[in-house]
C-alpha cells in the first residue's frame, strides 16, 4: 500500500505514538516531583475562586507574580476541570502534555512554510520527536511546553514574507505569549520577531511598517497585564524586576558549555547526529541559501548566542538545562535539511539516510526508556503504604519543602521528595529497612541541570535512596 510510505502518512503515525508514549509517561507519574511545579497550585486557587464567583481574589492572585504568569493563568483550565471531577494531578499533566505534541506538529508546518519538501518536513519531525529534552517532562507540570508552542507559532506567523497588519499584530501578540508563559523563553520570541520584520531582507518603509505594529502587538496586552495588576494592588514591573535577579542559582561562566553538556544526558548520539548534520548544512551555503536554512542556523546561533552573553558575558543569568531546549527545533529542521540534501544528492544518500534513522531510532528507543524507569516519591510511598498499611505518613511527605527524615510512627522515611540542596554528610540509617529506591534526582542526569549544581556535582552525584525503615520497640 503505497500511502503507508507516503511522509503526510507517516508524520500522523509519528505524532498517533508520541501522543501515546506522552500518555503513558503521564500515568507513570512524577507530577509535583520538582518544586517548580508548585505554580500550578496556584492554578487551583484561582480556579476556586472562580468556582467560588470570587472574580476579584481571582483577579488579585492571577496578577500577584510575574514569573511565569501566563501559565498560571493558562494552568486555570484543568483546574477548572478538577474542580468539577476531583484533585487528580493527571488532570493538568494530560492537559500540558498535549502541548509536547503541538511542537511536534508546527515543525512540519513551519518546515513547508519555508520551502521544504515533504520529505525533509519528515525528517525534521523525526528528529524531533526523538528528542528525550523534549519527552521527559511531559509528565511533569511546567510552563516550557506551552511556551515553546507559542515561539514555534510566532515563527510560523513571522516566515510570512508579504503580510498585512493583523499578522504583524498577531506575530507580536505570540512573542508577548511565549515570554508571559515562560520568562525564560524570551530569545525565541526576540528571534521570530526579528525574522518577521527583516523577512524578506529588504530595507524599505515597510520594514518600518512591520515593526511598529509588530511592538504594538507584543506591548498592547503587556501594558493591559501591568495596568490590571496595579488595579488590583499588585506591581508587575517590580515583581518582573526582583524575579529577574533570581536567576543566579549557578555558575555563570558555564554558560556557553551547557547546553551542550545537558542535551549530551538527554540525547547522547544523537546529538552528535544533530552537530553534524548542522555542521553540514553550514558548509552548503556557498552553493545555496534558501530562507529556511537560514533562518534554522540564524535561529540556533541567536539563542545560543543569548545564552552565552546573558550567563558569561553580562553575569544576569544562569543558563539551565530548561533554556537549551529551545535550540532542539531549529538543530531537527537544519538536520532534516542536511538529511534531505544527502538523500537527494549522493550516491550513496539512501544508505547514509538508512543508517542516520536506524542509529536515530535506537538511541531514542534507550533514551525514552530511561523517564518510564524511574520511581517517584509518591508512587514509592504507595507502594510502602501497600506493604505496610499502618504506614500512614502526611500527605505532603514527598514535597520539596518537608524534611529529608521524617518520622511516620514506628517508621522513618529518608529521602522520600525531591532533595535540595544536597545532604553534606551521609545520615545513619536508623531500625529495620523496609523497602528502598534510586530518587530520579540521583538516577536520572538531566534532572540535574536544572538547579545549579557545579560541574564537579552533577558528574560525581551521589547516590540518594528513598528509604523507609522501621524502629523496631
Amino acid at each position: 500500500m503505497p500511502y503507508l510510505r507516503s511522509p503526510r502518512f507517516l508524520f500522523i503515525a509519528i505524532l498517533i505514538f508520541s501522543l501515546l508514549l506522552r500518555w503513558g509517561l503521564v500515568i507513570h507519574g512524577g507530577q509535583f516531583f520538582n518544586p517548580d511545579e508548585y505554580l500550578y497550585q496556584y492554578s487551583r486557587i484561582i480556579a476556586k475562586d472562580i468556582q467560588n464567583g470570587h472574580y476579584t481574589d481571582a483577579l488579585t492572585e492571577g496578577t500577584n507574580s510575574a514569573g511565569h504568569m501566563g501559565f498560571k493563568i493558562i494552568g486555570v483550565l484543568p483546574a477548572l476541570v478538577e474542580e468539577k471531577f476531583g484533585e487528580n494531578a493527571l488532570i493538568p499533566a494530560f492537559f500540558f502534555s498535549t502541548f509536547s505534541l503541538f511542537n511536534i506538529s508546527i515543525i512540519w508546518f513551519l518546515a513547508l512554510k519555508l520551502g521544504a519538501d515533504e520529505k525533509e518536513a519528515l525528517w525534521a519531525v523525526v528528529l524531533v520527536s526523538s528528542s528525550n529534552a523534549l519527552f521527559y517532562y511531559s509528565s511533569h507540570l511546567f510552563p516550557y511546553d506551552i511556551a515553546l508552542t507559542f515561539g514555534l507559532a510566532t515563527l510560523y506567523l513571522a516566515a510570512q514574507k508579504y503580510t498585512g497588519i493583523w499578522i504583524s499584530v498577531l506575530t507580536g501578540i505570540l512573542g508577548f505569549l511565549t515570554f508571559f508563559t515562560y520568562n525564560g523563553y524570551w530569545t525565541l520570541a526576540a528571534f521570530a520577531i526579528i525574522v518577521h520584520i527583516f523577512l524578506p531582507a529588504k530595507i524599505h518603509l515597510r520594514l518600518l511598517y512591520k515593526s511598529i505594529l509588530t511592538t504594538i502587538g507584543f506591548a498592547a496586552p503587556f501594558i493591559f497585564i501591568v495596568l490590571l495588576s496595579r488595579r488590583f494592588g499588585n506591581d508587575l514591573l517590580i515583581s518582573y524586576s526582583t524575579f529577574s535577579k533570581t536567576i543566579t542559582n549557578g555558575l555563570f561562566s558555564e554558560g556557553g558549555s551547557i547546553p551542550f553538556k545537558y542535551l549530551w544526558s538527554t540525547e547522547y548520539s544523537i546529538l552528535i547526529i544533530w552537530l553534524s548534520l548542522t555542521l553540514f548544512s553550514f558548509t552548503t551555503l556557498m552553493k545555496a541559501r534558501p530562507d529556511r536554512i537560514i533562518i534554522w542556523l540564524a535561529g540556533l546561533i541567536f539563542i545560543y548566542g543569548c545564552l552565552v552573553v546573558s550567563s558569561v558575558v553580562l553575569h544576569k543569568f544562569v543558563v539551565y538545562g530548561r533554556l537549551a531546549r529551545q535550540l532542539v527545533p531549529f538543530l531537527a529542521l537544519a538536520s532534516g535539511y542536511s538529511l534531505r540534501l544527502i538523500q537527494e544528492r549522493w550516491r550513496w544518500g539512501i544508505i547514509i539516510l538508512t543508517i542516520f534513522l536506524a542509529v536515530v531510532i535506537v538511541q531514542t528507543g534507550i533514551n525514552f526508556r530511561r523517564p518510564f524507569q524511574l520511581i517517584y516519591p509518591t508512587d514509592f510511598a504507595n507502594d510502602v503504604r501497600k506493604l505496610y498499611p499502618d504506614f500512614d505518613p502526611p500527605k505532603n511527605m514527598t514535597f520539596f519543602y518537608t524534611p529529608n527524615i521524617i518520622d511516620v510512627g514506628n517508621y522513618k522515611a529518608y529521602y522520600v521528595k525531591y532533595v535540595f540542596p544536597l545532604p553534606e554528610r551521609d545520615v545513619p540509617i536508623e531500625g529495620e529497612l523496609l523497602m528502598s529506591a534510586e530518587n530520579p534526582l540521583s538516577s536520572f542526569p538531566p534532572f540535574r541541570f536544572d538547579e545549579g549544581f557545579p560541574p564537579n556535582v552533577r558528574t560525581f552525584f551521589p547516590v540518594i535512596n528513598m528509604m523507609v525503615t522501621r524502629i523496631n520497640e
